[in-house]
């Protein structure tokens, strides 16, 4: 933390007398003096400073992130099958091999070029994992709850959609509970749990979900990412349920603790006020939990962040949210500094439009953005402490 407040001292001072040109795009066209990518752990990125969309680096054309940030659950699976796949073998096995091609690898068959390198013993050799995946590949199509759709909507789609509803619910259910009691492996175990806990939210079946999670994930005593996939399912459960404050703790744990999940975890927090952060935050108990808290308050109302930036200094200087913070802060500043969209009036708007420089800000806009002083105010106490 210490060198990143040092960084952001060199880009405080540089912004207050670089020479530059701006375009009218703030997120797509702008100076970025400051590399919001200089933090560490990539899977905050999507919480990174953006004005155009829902999270730094969202492709709205793919419905995704467009980050190259890798998938815990591919991770986990490369490491079970004890490298002998690659990280994108790992990930065409999960994601991309049809159903068709596992079954055949079951019945002997070899009829996937992925197969055909593995060899058929692959199936004998990783029998549990196989079967989970063929089990899962089936459900996958149907793993979305049901929409219902408003009456009184504008646009309602007629265009059906799979969903759990779509699946025979007794079947599913004693298929999925006899899988998970022959499985010998605890991790596959646990995705059986998982894909129980699910199901059931997904048909809005909430205290079964509840119950399974309980039933069926707890026992196992196992907290991978799985397990947090599973929570998530369960704070969705609890949510469907009007329970928001069991919900909001929950996906906060799964915020926390998951790797890929922590935009979804995000969305699905019911952040109206400002007492429910203060829940969360009375419920955190270690400086991890409440330097997390207060990002989310800082993130969800991201106005002058010193106050909170502070309070988490002082539970953490070298914590890895803070520095994210940190990074917006700087490039928050900077778009105040460096302002591109702004409306000027009379003698200002010449000067402010043929040289931009020395920096121009609105008097109307001054209270609410201009933050620098207080930001270079804390990086020097923060740095006289540290020597």
């Amino acid at each position: 933390m210490k060198k990143l407040l040092l960084t952001a001292a060199v880009c405080f001072f540089f912004t207050q007398k670089a020479e530059a040109c701006a375009s009218y795009d703030e997120d797509y066209e702008y100076f970025n003096l400051f590399a919001q990518e200089i933090i560490q752990n990539k899977y905050y990125e999507p919480f990174l400073l953006t004005y155009s969309s829902s999270f730094y680096g969202y492709d709205y054309y793919n419905g995704k992130l467009d980050k190259n940030i890798p998938d815990e659950n591919i991770e986990s699976w490369e490491k079970f099958f004890g490298g002998k796949l690659s990280y994108e073998e790992t990930n065409a096995l999960v994601k991309l091999v049809d159903i068709k091609h596992l079954n055949n690898l079951k019945k002997g068959e070899t009829t996937h070029p992925l197969f055909q390198k593995l060899g058929k013993n692959f199936y004998t050799n990783n029998k549990e994992a196989m079967d989970y995946l063929i089990q899962a590949k089936y459900m996958e199509p149907y793993m979305r709850i049901n929409y219902i759709a408003n009456p009184d909507a504008y646009y309602r789609s007629n265009e059906k959609v799979k969903n759990a509803l779509d699946l025979n619910y007794d079947k599913t259910s004693a298929a999925l509970v006899s899988l998970y009691k022959a499985a010998k492996n605890p991790e596959i175990k646990l995705r059986y749990a998982y894909q129980l806990v699910r199901f059931n939210h997904y048909t809005r079946r909430y205290e079964q979900a509840i119950i399974d999670f309980k039933t069926y994930v707890e026992p196992l005593k196992l907290k991978n990412h799985i397990y947090y996939y599973a929570l998530d399912q369960k704070a969705g459960a609890e949510r469907g349920l009007g329970k928001f404050d069991e919900a909001n703790w929950n996906f906060f744990q799964v915020f926390k603790n998951s790797k890929n999940k922590k935009e979804s975890a995000y969305n699905s927090m019911f952040l109206a006020k400002e007492k429910d952060f203060q829940k969360i935050l009375n419920q955190a108990k270690t400086t991890e939990d409440k330097n997390m808290a207060y990002f989310l308050l800082a993130y969800n109302s991201f106005s002058n962040p010193i106050p909170i930036m502070e309070k988490m200094i002082e539970n953490d200087a070298d914590s890895e949210i803070l520095k994210v913070l940190t990074v917006r802060a700087i490039n928050q500043m900077e778009r105040s500094y460096l302002n591109v969209n702004h409306y000027c009036y009379d003698d200002k708007c010449e000067t402010f439009r043929n040289k931009r420089l020395p920096f121009f800000v609105d008097e109307d806009y001054r209270e609410s953005k201009d933050f620098a002083k207080d930001l270079q105010n804390t990086i020097i106490k923060e740095k006289n402490k540290k020597g």
